[in-house]
């Protein structure tokens, strides 16, 4: 799997879907909502880039090409907590975007849906070049 590509698709859609909402939600006079979109967006795909990051790290494993799934498990589950501990900061940020800024939960909710949107598009691209 390419990497490069899929952060480079995966940034580029994040920022075309925040864009986009956060001009619409502008335009319609929320601009509560077009602030938390264009402000959590980025913090989902960087999220998401960091777990792609992570699951072809693990995959790309030489370990478990060998016979020793035992070492590979543990580094495996060594890699897992890695991520797990990037999920506070997540949480932290998103926390402190609804606290301190004036943002609306469903802007937050929207910037989260475009990372995700974002990487199936990604995932899709990806496929799709390397058929």
């Amino acid at each position: 799997m390419d990497l490069r590509s899929f952060n480079r698709d995966l940034t580029r859609a994040g920022a075309a879907l925040a864009l986009g909402q956060g001009a619409i939600s502008s335009l319609l006079g929320s601009l509560d909502t077009a602030l938390a979109v264009l402000v959590t967006t980025p913090i989902a795909i960087w999220w998401l880039r960091s777990t792609a990051s992570a699951v072809v790290g693990f995959i790309a494993d030489p370990n478990l090409v060998g016979g020793q799934s035992v070492h590979a498990q543990a580094e495996g589950s060594a890699k897992g907590w890695q991520l797990m501990a990037k999920l506070p900061l997540v949480a932290l940020a998103l926390t402190c975007i609804l606290w301190y800024l004036p943002a609306r939960p469903e802007g937050v909710a929207l910037g989260v849906l475009n990372g995700l949107l974002a990487a199936v598009y990604a995932g899709f691209r990806h496929q799709r070049n390397s058929s």
